[in-house]
């Protein structure tokens, strides 16, 4: 069946030309092959610019895309159709030349074990920039039990100079962990001097551990060496790290160090953990960790009940030897201002830009203790983000919350002496709105 296709662009188009047989007036074409056993024989098959499409069904892990240009989507979505590693073999690898036309679309990644301790579900190795859209990526590990080995990314490994992009994905239930006495970085996702994107993800109930000596770093995001992240419209909420022994932790939330920078834009931090119990050395930064010369921008977003040693403790920056900085404005952070932990050896004037449009009130979150971190209608937050307008971040353009809806909403009927058009938190809030399932 021979179909058109314009890329990235046309991904939505691509479900009404295979469900209803439209044709779209675009220059180029494209072979639409439907797999009928294994994903890894269409893809060694296709070509570039070819769609392959996968009918519901559990497929084994160890998925490849060998550096091709190719759209790899599901007919159904992630709950129908599953990537399986049987807690053997990694999930999908992006290992070659592949680029933002290097599509995996509709699919949950599950119990995939990362190869050599890095990247269980996903591996984006060096230079490659794949875009993943709606997967869920889920129990999967980054495992490692030789002595003085690292391990990262039980969800995602972002290796040297990658720069994929994850759009409306859930990066949940994973973990990376040692049981010697060495470091493990990111339960969810490790970044190695790469510079992945986030948008409408939600990255929650992450782990990393380690038990003996060395260090966990990043329950829900580690991120290294002098790359750039960037996260629009995330919620990441109840990651951990966590160990026995002497081993340090960073970061519950995200780990930020080694001259990494980072973009944080209306996102929700919530029920992030450094858990200090049997460590002799001050477990830090609940929400965020930002040391070692990292530079953190944060705007429009909730960082609130985070928890280091059973209080809260939102950010912490160390900055020892070198710069580190924060600049955090139009956000609601338990604590404020005070409740940023600061550690330096030699202190300088922009450790910490703290805006004058920060407030500090209890978001009123849903039900957070069922996971639900959306915002009441009556929650301080609404119209209190910042007044500029966002930039175009979707491929078919447009700027979004979480769950889909125009980052900027009003509600005429509910009055509230906000400062912008825009609410904080990974939520815009909609009066009678219903959470959708995937979130």
């Amino acid at each position: 069946m021979k179909q058109t296709w314009i890329g990235v662009i046309g991904i939505v188009a691509l479900f009404v030309v295979a469900m209803v047989g439209m044709q779209l007036a675009v220059p180029s074409k494209a072979d639409v092959i439907k797999v009928e056993f294994d994903i890894q024989e269409a893809i060694n098959n296709a070509q570039n610019g070819d769609v392959i499409l996968v009918p519901d069904g559990v497929y084994p892990g160890g998925i490849d895309f060998l550096g091709k240009a190719i759209i790899v989507v599901s007919e159904h979505g992630p709950s129908k159709t599953f990537i399986d590693g049987g807690e053997t073999t990694f999930g999908v690898r992006f290992n070659t030349t592949e680029g933002p036309d290097s599509i995996l679309e509709g699919f949950t990644i599950t119990r995939c074990t990362g190869l050599n301790g890095y990247g269980g579900g996903m591996y984006c190795g060096q230079n490659t920039g794949p875009t993943i859209i709606n997967c869920i990526i889920t129990k999967n590990t980054a495992l490692t039990n030789q002595p003085y080995m690292e391990t990262g990314g039980g969800g995602v490994c972002c290796y040297r100079f990658s720069s994929p992009t994850f759009i409306r994905c859930t990066i949940s239930f994973n973990q990376a962990r040692s049981a010697y006495d060495y470091y493990t970085q990111g339960g969810g996702v490790c970044a190695f001097y790469a510079s992945p994107t986030f948008i409408q993800c939600t990255i929650a109930n992450n782990s990393a551990r380690a038990d003996g000596g060395g260090g966990a770093m990043g329950g829900g995001i580690a991120a290294f060496y002098g790359g750039h992240l960037t996260l629009k419209s995330c919620m990441v909420v109840n990651n951990r790290v966590e160990g026995v022994g002497i081993s340090y932790r960073m970061g519950g939330g995200i780990c930020l160090r080694y001259g990494q920078t980072a973009k944080i834009q209306g996102c929700t931090f919530s029920g992030n953990q450094a858990i200090i119990a049997g460590c002799p050395y001050a477990a830090s930064g609940a929400g965020v960790y930002v040391g070692e010369g990292a530079d953190a921008v944060i705007r429009s977003s909730i960082l609130w009940h985070d928890f280091w040693n059973g209080s809260s403790q939102e950010i912490f920056i160390s900055d020892p030897y070198t710069n580190s900085h924060v600049d955090i404005d139009y956000s609601d952070i338990e604590g404020g201002q005070e409740g940023i932990v600061i550690l330096n050896a030699t202190y300088h004037e922009d450790i910490l830009l703290y805006g004058p449009m920060n407030i500090v009130s209890d978001p009123l979150f849903r039900n957070p203790n069922h996971g639900d971190f959306h915002i009441k209608i009556s929650s301080p937050c609404i119209d209190a983000g910042e007044t500029g307008e966002w930039p175009n971040y979707q491929p078919t353009g447009g700027d979004k919350d979480i769950d889909g809806n125009p980052r900027i909403i009003d509600i005429p009927d509910v009055q509230y002496p906000g400062r912008g058009p825009m609410d904080i938190g990974a939520d815009e809030a909609v009066k009678n709105a219903v959470t959708p399932s995937s979130h």
